[in-house]
Parts: C-alpha cells; structure tokens; sequence
C-alpha cells in the first residue's frame, strides 16, 4: 500500500431503493459491530434507528465500562449538532464513553466542540473516528487484507465498499495526467482480485466516481510484486477466555521450558554452540503458539527478537523468503535506525549474501543481539503436497542460517500429536535436520500453572470460583492446557450467569463443552463451520460467497473460526475433529480413589439398600466423618455408580445391582492410566513389577508436581484396586493379568503385598521401646530373654524395625549409627518418620477423628497388607498411639 494513500468508506447503493437509507445504516453498524467486537464490546441496545443514523448502546466485557456509539452513514460532514447530541446522550445514560463513525469526515467546529467536552471532562470521553482511522483499526485487527497494488499505481485513495453480504476493495486507478482510467476491485475478506462482471454498477449510485467502469487485473499494466503473498504474523486473542492464542499478559506457567530457551539464544550469543535450528512441540492446543508470542515479548528486553509467523497463510515457496524479510524488519528498529530493507528483496537467494542482512547481523553482533524467525502451525504446510516447493526453499533457508553461524535462527512450531509419512516432503526437511536442531517439548500444565491461570481468569472476569470448583477443575484437567481453559470458561460463564454448577464430583462431557460452542449458531452458520471443517484452510472470499458475509463475520467474532491471511480454520484440531467426526479426545483417567478398597464391599452394600440417601446417615451408618463422607460420594460420581447433588448433600443409585456396580468400578479402573501402564508392560514383558509400574506412570501425574511417595501410593491404591477387583494377579514379584470378578459382593476378599514395603507396625507403646532402648543403652539388658523377662518383648520387635537397636544370636545391641549423646526419645523420634506410614506423612493418620478400624484399613489397603479386621483395629490403634506421642 503507498503510505500516501487514505482509506474511505462507501456504500454504493442503488439511490432509488426504498429502503436506500436503512440498508446504508445497517451496513455500517455491522462493519462498526465488527470492530467494538475487536474491543469487546457488545450491543446491549440499539437506542435509536433514524435509517442512516443508528444510535448503539455497548458494554465492555472485560472492564464493564459502557459507551454510547453514533453510526452515521451520511455523505454530509459530521456537524456541532450531533456532538451535542451525542453530548446530551451520555450525560443521560450516565456512560464512560461516546463516540461516532461516520462514513464522511468531521467539521472543524463539531471538532472543536468535541475536543472543549473532553478538556472539561478531564478526560477523553468523546471520540470521532473517521473513515480512514476505522479501517486502519481493523486492518489491523485482520479484520480485512489489503490489496496488492500494481507498481506505479498512483492510487491516493482506497474506498472499503459496504455491500449486501460482502464488502470490496474498490481503487481508482489514474494515468500520468490524473485522469481516471476506472476502479480495480478486491475482496476485502482475502485480498483476493475481482472480476468486472461480479461487481455492481455505480451509475445510480452515491459513490464519489459513478462514472467509472470497473476494470479487469490482467489489462492493468504493471505486475504485482511478490509481496502480494501476505506474510501473517501469530495473532494473539483479545481475552483470556480467547481461544487464540494467549496475549503475553495473560500467559502463565512454563517458567523452565522458557529458561531453557533463553539458554539456548545464549550460548548462540556467547559462541558456545554451533545450532541455529529449534524446534518446539507439543500436542494440539498445549500452548505451542502461545508459547512463541510469550518468548517474543519476554526475551525482546535480553535483545533476543524474535517473530512468530503463521504457515497456514503461506501460499507460495517464497513465503519463507518474506518471512525472514519480515524478521529482520522487525528486529532492525531496534538494532539499527538506517533503512536497510526498505526496498524489494531478492526472492529465493542466499540472504546471508545480500549485504543489507550482513551488515545487520554484523551489528546485531556487536549489540550481541539475536534474530529468529519462528514458523508456528509447521505441520499445516507438511501435509499440504501442493506447498512442496515452500519446503524446498524452508529447507534452503534452514541449511543457509545453519551453515551461516550469524547470529540468526530459526524454529519450527508443530504438533506431535498427528502422523507425517515418509512419502510427505515435510518428513524429509525435518529429519535431515535432526542432527542440526535442538528440540524444546511443550508437555502437560503443571499443578501450579493450573492454579495460575485459574487466578488470572478469575481476575480478569472479575467472577469468583468457589473453592471447592477451583479443586475440581486442578483434579480433573489432566495436565491439559486446552481442557483447563474450557472448564474455567464453562463455570466462569455459570458464575457470570448465576447458574447452578450442578453436581461436583464427574466432568462435564466434552461434548457438551464443544455443544456449548454450537448451540446458538445459525443454519447457515453451522453449514459453514462444517464446510470451514472439511476444507480447511479454505479461503475467506469463497467461504463468505457460498454462505454470507455475515455468517462468516459472526463465526470469526465468535473465536470459533480463525482468520489467517485471508484463510479460515478452525480455532483448535480437537474442535475440527468434534464437527466433523462426532469424536472427542480420550482423556487419560488420572483419578485416584479416596476410599479404601477395603470399604468398598459395605459401602456399595448400604448403596444398594436404597434409591437415594442423604450424606449424614449414610456417614453415621458406615462410622464416617461428613468430610470422608464427601470425598467417598465423589469417588462414587467418578466410578460411575452415584449421581450425586453435593450442595443439598444427597446421591442417588445409579446402578441396579452389585453385579452392575461392580462392572462399573471395573470399567473405571481399566481407563486408569495406572492400570493402562502396567497392562501395556505385562504385554511387553510378561509381567511388571511395583517399581517399574510406579516409574511408567509418573509422566502421567507430572502435571500434579507430585513427589516420588505420593506417587507410590497412587500407584498402591489404584493397584490395591484392580488385584481386589481381579484385573491384576501376583506371580511372585511381579503382576501379571488376571480374572475380573463378576459380582464383588459375591467374591472372596483378596489381599497381596502390592509394593513389598515394610511398615512399622507399632507392636509396643513409645514409652516403653524408650524404656528398652534406654536399658540396652545402660547395659542393664543385654538379651532378648532379659528383655522378654521384663515384659519388653514386643518393644524388641518395634525397636529393631526402628533400626536403633540390632539383634544376633539372641543378643541386643545398640546400632552403630546411633550417637552416643542424642537423647533416647530424639532417636526414636528421627527413626520413625524414616520408615512408613510416617515417612510419607499421611493426612489420614494426623486425623483425631479417624477411627482405628479405618485407619488401619487405610494403610493395609495402601501398603498392600494381608491385616485382617481385627488387625486394622490393632494397628490402627497403636499408630494413633504413636502420633499423639509425636505430637506432644
């Protein structure tokens, strides 16, 4: 575009229509509603419809501030009357803002006036936004792509046509002399040349040049330089609910993955590797793209400049070429103020011979500044055959900055989640660079970045979660960026709303988050998501032809579609795949069971003695705290067998049997991601010991940061489960597959050592294994039969898996380790949180409240202990004993 020329709005209507006014007016408050929707703002009223003159009532969503918007579709310059009137509004609807567009310009008077209310108001309260200043603004926004003008056009003015179902590029083009040779037209939408015969006449019209015929591009001397293929630069949203990707303010979490490619552009800097090439992966919608847009705007102040482009809008093989152009220009304003790439560059030559890029790189050096060039959506162009040749020339490029060793790189951006043949020229590019690049991997969101973002949405909706949703979502996102934000979204919307969450305890079904996207769509809105599905990327121009401008329009505002140079996808792949397939991703089930496994069989025994129970008796029946009771209610919801309603406290029986239930517990733990790993390394092997299940299902709950313990008794409870449940047996050491029960009820209980850890089993009181310890110490017993003699006999046993005191050949000793000075009740203190149940620090044993019975249930079931009931109540007993001595 010449930087001489300014935009202007017209609507080139037949002025004998009856309704030439109307249709003028609503034209453009739809193209104005296009853009308060770029500023998220929404029409809450339409105060006035004077045909031409269209009076609008918004509201911020983000910042709840409202305006009063004047829509004046009039070729008349806008005069004092209606800045007073637009005055007079404001005051009357008490907003924050006025403003008016208007397809013509501004007196200097009704201008003056405007700027006298804002300087008494102290404020800018009152805005004009002329044509030209409109358009600009979404332009900007990607609202529309601009044109490819021929060389030497001599065009001063750009017109954006507001037509019925579609809007134009209409410019005049002039001969040496300034006479007008006639209009060339685009589409707006994709900056796609037009034809003559699909364009209106004018004749009739109010356009500033009804005389002029429309002309056909290829009589237009002059051909279009190859900057007509648009390099796209990676657009963030404009919220944090956006499904784009995230603004840098509103990115949280992956401090390490960042720090590490910081490192990477150091050691480039400081000479201390010879790689220019980097990947970053990751599955669909992890954050990949959000990821680049972060780096950019972080690393830009450690003089590292780094741009993101989209290859969805590559068209041709020298959109690499233009986007290294686009890299440079980016980082030459803050490397060097000279104007080296303002002309035309070579296209598909070496640009590390071209004196220009050598000259500010050579100054890049000196700054020890780095430029990169990152190409996100990379897997877009692999599976596209016709785009063979801008793999060529990206493999070209990638060659030349490696062989370079400027301080220049580039990266690709691209999901791991998809398969690429070999027969792909894409697969050939990125394996024969594999030994040239260093691969960065965006995995699952940390517990904490969860906790993060769920902050940051809270804020910026100003709406606030209760706890315990906060809870639920951390516990059922399973590490994924994508689901973490849907369901953040669905009850920040039930919050704005006023609407019940409903029953916590299972997770909304994707479907219906994906159906949340859908269910207010049009006919002719769904008909083109579907196309947008089968066919993306599809242009925007052809799109908008087969299904309405508006439809289209209504789907990009709506974040459901994406425009990208002029090229419409969808927001995520998942989405893609929901639209076309019916089809929902298979979320790994990462849930861990609060109940014991030993509980179960009267659990589900009072469950089957009614319909519907209420939490507090059926709390009292089983001997349960109402906490313990809510957290078994949810273990229930999540197997399948309660719908549960948590806030009036009650759940009902979701199944008619024990036979059912138990099929329904079994469904459950064969989708656990425990039992899924060490299914798939008994196949592999045979069989799979506690270890080396444990070590395969630790990627699993990397999202929950959890330690090394914890995950053990993840992995205790959940294989607890299946052996009692007959998925997994024991052969020695190792599990094999088993049997699954038909009716648990009906089946003998079965128990197994599932880790082999030892546990302290309390057998004596502390008092008295002090007592012990304190005679060996002094020598008076020397022998486990001067011991028993004393009645010291279980304080031998509890001491020696204490590991303070040792026993051979019926004598006593002390250990080596053990200091002479410490204090016996110290020593026995720090040998017993080393060994469990008090070395993995247990909730349940710190509860006063837990009965006995329970506790030692809880721990037999963990540890995998062959305790019988009585047992339980025994060692349940002495390890609360234990505690309160701890404790004091």
């Amino acid at each position: 575009m010449n930087h001489d020329s300014k935009f202007k709005i017209a609507i080139p209507l037949d002025k004998s229509r009856s309704d030439f006014r109307e249709v003028k007016g609503r034209l453009l408050e739809s193209l104005v509603g296009r853009f308060l929707t770029y500023q998220s703002y929404v029409v809450k009223e339409r105060v006035r419809d004077a045909g031409s003159e269209i009076d609008l009532k918004c509201l911020n969503r983000l910042s709840g501030d409202s305006a009063i918007v004047e829509c004046k579709a009039r070729t008349e310059t806008v005069q004092t009357d209606a800045v007073n009137k637009l005055h007079s509004d404001v005051s009357l609807e008490e907003a924050d803002h006025g403003w008016i567009f208007s397809i013509s310009d501004i007196g200097k008077e009704a201008q003056a006036r405007l700027d006298r209310f804002n300087t008494k108001a102290g404020k800018n309260v009152f805005k004009f936004f002329p044509p030209h200043e409109l358009v600009t603004l979404l332009v900007d926004a990607k609202g529309f792509q601009l044109p490819a003008l021929p060389g030497s056009n001599g065009a001063t003015e750009v017109f954006l046509c507001l037509l019925e179902g579609r809007e134009i590029w209409a410019v005049p083009m002039w001969t040496p002399n300034r006479e007008l040779k006639g209009l060339l037209a685009w589409g707006a939408s994709d900056g796609s040349p037009m034809k003559p015969r699909d364009l209106p006449e004018l004749a009739n019209t109010d356009f500033p040049y009804p005389e002029a015929s429309w002309l056909d591009h290829k009589h237009v001397e002059g051909p279009p330089s190859k900057d007509v293929q648009p390099v796209v630069e990676v657009i963030p949203g404009e919220e944090w609910s956006d499904y784009r990707p995230s603004r840098p303010v509103d990115f949280v979490g992956r401090e390490g993955l960042i720090y590490e490619i910081r490192d990477f552009f150091d050691r480039i800097r400081e000479g201390k590797t010879l790689s220019r090439l980097f990947g970053i992966k990751g599955q669909s919608g992890w954050g990949k793209s959000s990821l680049a847009l972060k780096l950019a705007d972080e690393l830009r102040k450690d003089k590292i400049f780094i741009l993101p482009v989209d290859c969805r809008a590559a068209k041709t093989s020298y959109y690499a070429d233009l986007a290294m152009l686009r890299a440079l220009q980016a980082a030459e304003q803050y490397i060097s103020p000279g104007p080296l790439f303002r002309g035309t560059p070579k296209i598909e030559t070496n640009p590390f011979n071209d004196p220009a890029v050598h000259e500010l790189l050579a100054q890049a050096q000196s700054q020890n500044a780095v430029v990169c060039l990152i190409f996100d959506q990379f897997e877009e162009i692999i599976h596209r055959s016709e785009l063979s040749a801008a793999f060529s020339r990206m493999r070209d490029l990638a060659l030349a900055v490696d062989e370079a060793r400027a301080p220049f790189a580039i990266g690709f951006s691209w999901k791991t989640d998809g398969t690429v043949g070999s027969d792909y020229p894409g697969y050939h590019l990125w394996h024969s660079l594999s030994d040239r690049r260093k691969d960065f991997v965006v995995d699952r969101f940390a517990r904490e970045d969860a906790d993060g973002f769920i902050v940051l949405a809270q804020r910026e909706s100003k709406q606030t979660l209760k706890y315990n949703i906060s809870k639920f979502i951390v516990e059922n996102y399973a590490g994924y960026p994508w689901l973490l934000k849907k369901l953040v979204r669905h009850y920040i919307e039930d919050a704005k709303a006023g609407r019940d969450p409903g029953p916590l305890g299972s997770l909304p079904s994707l479907e219906t988050l994906f159906n949340n996207d859908l269910q207010e769509l049009s006919q002719a809105q769904t008909r083109a998501i579907r196309f947008i599905a089968q066919n993306s990327p599809v242009e925007y121009g052809a799109t908008a032809d087969k299904y309405g401008a508006d439809s289209v329009a209504s789907l990009v505002n709506q974040r459901l579609v994406i425009n990208t140079g002029g090229k419409l996808n969808l927001y995520w792949d998942i989405f893609r795949d929901y639209i076309l397939y019916n089809e929902v991703p298979q979320l790994p089930n990462t849930y861990i069971p609060t109940i014991s496994v030993r509980r179960i069989r009267g659990i589900l025994k009072t469950v089957l003695g009614a319909d519907r129970l209420d939490y507090e008796p059926f709390a009292a029946s089983l001997n349960l705290s109402l906490t313990t009771t809510d957290n078994a209610v949810r273990d229930l919801v999540n197997m399948g067998i309660v719908r549960s309603n948590r806030l009036e406290q009650y759940f009902e029986r979701a199944f008619e049997n024990s036979a059912a239930a138990t099929a329904k517990i079994i469904e459950f733990l064969q989708s656990n991601c425990i039992f899924i790993k060490a299914r798939e390394l008994i196949a592999a092997q045979g069989g799979a010991t506690f270890a080396e299940i444990c070590t395969a299902s630790a990627p699993e709950y990397a999202f929950l940061s959890i330690d090394e313990q914890t995950l053990q008794q993840y992995n205790r409870r959940i294989l607890a489960y299946c052996w009692h449940f007959g998925l997994l047996s024991k052969n020695g050491m190792h599990f094999v597959l088993g049997d699954p029960v038909f009716d648990i009820m009906e089946s003998a209980e079965r128990v197994a050592n599932i880790s082999e850890v030892d546990i302290f089993r309390a057998a004596a009181p502390p008092e008295r294994v002090i007592e012990l310890v304190d005679q060996v110490r002094g020598g008076v017993c020397k022998t486990k039969k001067e011991a028993e003699s004393r009645g010291l006999r279980n304080a031998v046993f509890a001491a020696s898996t204490l590991g303070v005191i040792v026993q051979q050949n019926g004598e006593i000793s002390i250990a080596d380790h053990v200091k002479d000075d410490m204090p016996t009740s110290m020593l026995v203190r720090q040998a017993l949180v080393q060994i469990e149940p008090f070395k993995s620090s247990l909730a349940e044993i710190e509860y006063p409240g837990l009965p006995a019975s329970e506790l030692g249930a809880i721990i037999a079931d963990l540890y995998g202990l062959n305790w019988s009931t009585g047992s339980c109540e025994r060692h349940g007993s002495a390890i609360k004993r234990w505690t309160s001595w701890m404790a004091q």
